[in-house]
């Protein structure tokens, strides 16, 4: 089955979960006492996807799913030590074999978030760090209120039982950082993997809510877990099922970065929970503990009333300002995307203005103005060779197969010269049918080889050879030797030697050497 199947196939297989469950349990089937029983179903259906999971990812990004496998299985044998002592002797007491599987399902289920968020180096923590440490305190608050603190009250359990019922609470404290850095960061996590990202939030959530209500349920005595089974039985499928996302993300993002794509109003709806949920939460504990210890006097009932409004302000504040800085991240974005477009803008005037739009050579302009740099001076200085190289009877080729041929013609001979000169050497299209080849460093013997090797390639191109292109070359080497070299004066001497290859019946190379 193909990792796109399975999915679509894990979506369904919770939709009938959910849907079978509950139709049980509204038409009070006999089945019902063994609720608990499905619940396993559930995650035993997600093991063999998550070990699926494992063997796709390429292993250097397997560690994260075989943790999360391992958690999957720790939670299996649990689940199934539980079903086992409530169906034979009773529900086990507190602390039991069942509550190591649990406690370490979260330690391994925490340290595969570790390493899944490292190896995608895609959250920034200093950017979340203190939300996610106010959050994550006043949530702590919430917690130990309502779950810690009726706990450790309660003297009729062992010191033992108390730790190790305490461990749940704590253990939901930190899926609900992991929560928090799952979700409020989603702004900077590839489009890809955004959906592998979201489906683990989920399986955290719906785990930290499942642990929060299964124990206000034992607490308060509320009589709602049997209605529990089916959210303990279907976080496991959030974890299959972001495996395959996950695989799927890494191989259209394998070998390349994963693009960052930015809904501007899911990033404003996160950055408005992000600013109110601190808030929310302390307020939360505010008013648990005024409900609890009540309001004495008006001083009180005046002092929460301005904390409110001043807590309201910041709020306020802070959203204006990230709106602001939303606002000129826009206007950078724009400004670069500006600069980047002038300065491409201006590559291409100069490459305009420097070469042949036909043969891609150097034109004739920024021949001349490199001319002063390319000229010998000094007791060192090299011999100078220059080619002037022009094609024989080209009117002729323009006249009998058109202007396009012609094109043609003066681009492969341009391409030709460019292959045959040495590295260093500059070459031109100095007008028309006339190219120009400044050879520094080249010796008279150097010219004359360059100029032969250039005549055979253009003889041996077949192409070249339909139109019958010859050239006609007048070619010059200046041994310079102290002062007096002048590239004017040469360029005059090889254009003579051009014209006289010309007027002895073309298709030759007439060298010269000047000293």
């Amino acid at each position: 089955m193909t990792p796109a199947r399975l999915k679509h196939s894990l979506v369904w297989f919770l939709i009938i979960f959910y849907a079978a469950y509950y139709g049980v349990i509204l038409l009070d089937l006999p089945i019902l006492k063994y609720s608990d029983i499905i619940e396993i179903l559930g995650t035993l259906v997600a093991i063999p996807a998550l070990a699926y999971a494992v063997c796709l990812h390429r292993p250097g990004r397997r560690l994260p799913w075989v943790l999360f496998l391992a958690t999957a299985v720790q939670y299996c044998i649990a689940d199934v030590l539980w079903a086992y002592f409530s169906h034979t002797s009773g529900e086990p007491e507190v602390p039991s074999v069942c509550d190591i599987f649990y406690i370490s399902n979260t330690i391994t289920v925490v340290f595969g978030f570790i390493a899944y968020l490292r190896l995608h180096k895609r959250v920034s923590i200093a950017n979340l760090s203190f939300d996610i440490f106010l959050t994550a305190f006043a949530a702590a608050g919430i917690i130990y209120l309502v779950a810690v603190l009726p706990i450790v009250q309660d003297k009729s359990i062992s010191m033992l039982s108390t730790i190790v019922q305490a461990c749940y609470p704590i253990g939901d404290i930190l899926l609900f950082v992991i929560i928090l850095v799952l979700c409020l960061d989603t702004s900077r996590i590839s489009t890809p993997h955004r959906a592998a990202y979201l489906l683990l939030a989920s399986h955290c959530l719906l785990a930290f809510a499942a642990d929060q209500l299964n124990m206000l349920n034992d607490n308060y005595e509320l009589g709602i877990s049997i209605y529990l089974d089916p959210l303990w039985g279907s976080i496991e499928q959030f974890l299959a099922i972001a495996g395959l996302y996950d695989y799927e993300a890494d191989e259209l993002t394998k070998g390349r970065t994963g693009t960052v794509e930015t809904n501007l109003a899911a990033h404003k709806c996160v950055d408005f929970i992000r600013t109110a949920l601190p808030y929310v939460l302390t307020f939360s504990v505010l008013g648990y503990v005024f409900v609890r210890r009540g309001l004495n006097d008006a001083p009180s009932v005046w002092a929460i009333i301005l904390f409110s409004l001043l807590c309201l302000r910041q709020i306020f504040v802070i959203t204006t300002n990230r709106k602001l800085l939303i606002v000129q991240q826009k206007i950078e974005k724009s400004l670069h995307q500006k600069n980047q477009e002038l300065e491409h803008l201006n590559q291409k005037i100069q490459h305009d203005a420097t070469i042949d739009f036909l043969t891609n050579l150097y034109n004739r302009r920024h021949i001349e103005k490199i001319v002063d740099s390319l000229t010998p001076s000094g007791k060192d200085a090299q011999d100078v060779g220059l080619l002037i190289i022009d094609l024989d009877y080209f009117k002729r080729i323009n006249d009998t197969f058109g202007h396009q041929a012609g094109d043609e013609v003066l681009q492969k001979v341009a391409y030709t010269i460019r292959d045959v000169l040495r590295e260093g050497d500059v070459a031109g299209r100095y007008g028309g049918d006339e190219f120009i080849a400044i050879l520094p460093c080249a010796d008279h013997d150097q010219v004359k080889t360059i100029a032969e090797k250039l005549t055979e390639a253009v003889e041996s191109n077949t192409q070249l050879a339909m139109y019958g292109v010859t050239l006609s070359i007048g070619a010059s080497s200046w041994h310079v030797a102290g002062s007096g070299y002048s590239f004017h004066k040469q360029f005059k001497l090889t254009d003579d030697a051009l014209y006289e290859a010309k007027r002895n019946g073309r298709h030759q190379t007439r060298l010269i050497q000047i000293t």
